[in-house]
């Protein structure tokens, strides 16, 4: 069997996640840092622990063979210059992948500890 790794790179990176009501649904607000070395919106954006993607990074997934995974949207807020020092959050439109335990347990079974 052939198996595949994200890589994710920390030029894009989520400081804080905040969990939010918008119409009924609990959306992820993530902050992005505000460091020119950790605020590129990437496909993939790294954190601790979620999973924060674009629609590119989803559509891959979705075409790949993966365990079950829950989705919900999530606004990724990136402080932006808007005049001189001045900065403002610009959100952008992502997407919150979780993996429910009861589905990523049952990886380690895929894995041969041995080799």
């Amino acid at each position: 069997m052939k198996y595949f790794t994200f890589h994710v790179d920390d030029s894009g990176a989520i400081e804080d996640v905040d969990y939010k009501k918008i119409n009924g649904q609990y959306i992820a607000v993530c902050k992005m840092y505000d460091d020119v070395e950790f605020n590129k919106l990437n496909d993939i954006l790294h954190s601790i622990n979620e999973y924060i993607l674009n629609e590119k990074a989803l559509k891959i997934l979705k075409e790949s063979k993966t365990i079950q995974f829950d989705l919900r949207k999530a606004k990724v807020l990136r402080k932006e210059k808007l005049l001189g020092f001045l900065k403002k959050n610009k959100p952008y439109e992502y997407f919150h992948l979780t993996f429910p335990d009861e589905y990523a347990i049952e990886c380690y079974n895929w894995i041969d500890f041995e080799e």
